[in-house]
């Protein structure tokens, strides 16, 4: 039997795209070039192993969701391979690179009415600048996951690996062959031949001004505060303050506190608590986080816990009504968990989406709040399923790029 494989290749990861200089050249691998063809760039470099060369039934182009699972984003089906390693030196680099070169300049291989070759991803002496053309690139309808750990919830759009202890955290390329690893192609062919996972092919980048300016970086990450929990505490205790009837309806339709009054305390890091608000009836412990776990320090062996035991032994909160909730980023499963786990009936979890969806609804209690849009762009960013910022960083660098070269090409 003719061995076949399918290549696994993680986008958007490495020290590489941290970067302000650099863009990641894998970006173009979920826009479809100005030519109408889908061009392919396999990480790193654009080159593959030649026991490889010819044998790609398709390849899943993915992200890190977390050490156990990855996003499956798109697949690419019907293969032509167009860089063939044939040493491993420096020569053949430079004969890769020169006929990367010429096929990017005969075939007009574009975005946004740039050449390939003009965009800098990197060092554009050398590079490999396309691996595979592909008849189609389809993206997944909905997050698609393939992890190594059983799933905590039955997730139709779950695939659980066989025979796969773990992913390799430097690799970002993983082969399934049909002989050397039969059931995890199995499943792989099958997910791949699932019409209902899949939704819309690629299409070309919109490089207009428009899109450009939609796409500016915020303030959180001009000053580096994107995952400062401390920051976002004070943000949303900045917010909350501003509008006490905006806060009560938050209260009232989100958090469940429907005799919420309209005069109420506000509190930060009291007894270590993120945020604390009572109104005489009621009292509120928010606790914040982002990318940690519920345990930040090792001698808060049960963080939640010990907040909840304080409020119920101080003297002006032990007889109110006690809610508790953990503000948290859609991507951090793991904190969701963990709540659900061991704090269920004292403490629920706040998606950060939850957070955005109504206080852009009710924008009209905020009309005077200085930084209101500037709030509301800030936690956006935390309201995804899968922490993205490498993804983004690098469409905006790329559209930059476009933009630039337009404007060289234009003098």
């Amino acid at each position: 039997m003719e061995e076949r494989e399918i290549l696994l290749n993680l986008m958007y990861a490495g020290e590489y795209l941290e970067s302000k200089d650099n863009i990641g050249h894998e970006i173009i691998n979920l826009f479809q070039c100005d030519n109408g063809n889908n061009y392919i760039y396999v990480l790193p470099w654009g080159m593959m192993d030649k026991q490889h060369n010819d044998r790609l039934d398709a390849i899943l182009l993915a992200r890190r969701h977390s050490a156990s699972k990855i996003e499956i984003l798109a697949k690419a089906v019907g293969l032509k391979q167009l860089a063939y390693v044939k040493t491993t030196g420096k020569k053949d680099w430079a004969s890769l690179h020169q006929v990367g070169l010429k096929y990017v300049i005969n075939n007009q291989v574009k975005y946004g009415g740039v050449y390939l070759k003009d965009i800098p991803f990197g060092d554009n002496e050398r590079a490999v600048f396309i691996t595979f053309q592909a008849d189609k690139i389809i993206k997944a309808r909905s997050p698609i996951y393939i992890t190594t750990a059983k799933p905590e919830h039955n997730n139709s759009c779950t695939f659980l690996l066989p025979d796969v202890k773990n992913f390799s955290r430097q690799s970002l390329k993983m082969y399934f062959s049909n002989q050397k690893h039969h059931l995890m192609y199995k499943l792989l062919h099958k997910l791949i031949n699932t019409p209902t996972l899949w939704g819309q092919p690629t299409a070309p980048i919109k490089a207009t001004k428009e899109t450009y300016l939609s796409n500016k970086t915020n303030f959180m990450q001009i000053i580096k505060k994107e995952y400062d929990e401390l920051t976002f505490s004070n943000l949303f205790a900045y917010i909350f303050e501003s509008s006490p009837t905006g806060f009560q309806k938050f209260a009232h339709k989100c958090l469940g506190a429907s005799n919420w009054g309209k005069i109420f305390e506000i509190k930060r890091e009291y007894k270590n608590i993120d945020i604390l608000l009572a109104d005489g009836k009621n009292v509120i412990i928010i606790e914040n986080k982002i990318k940690s776990g519920l345990n930040g320090k090792i001698e808060d062996k049960d963080q939640l816990d010990k907040y909840w035991k304080i409020i119920a032994k101080d003297p002006a909160y032990k007889k109110l009504n006690v809610y508790g909730f953990v503000f948290v980023p859609d991507y951090n499963s793991a904190v969701m968990g963990e709540v659900q786990k061991q704090h269920k009936g004292k403490y629920t979890c706040m998606p950060y989406s939850q957070v955005y969806k109504f206080f852009d609804q009710y924008r009209n209690l905020y009309h005077n709040v200085p930084y209101y849009d500037e709030f509301l762009s800030a936690i956006k960013k935390h309201t995804n399923l899968v922490d993205n910022y490498l993804e983004e960083e690098t469409y905006k660098k790329f559209l930059a790029a476009i933009r630039w070269g337009r404007f060289h090409r234009a003098k």
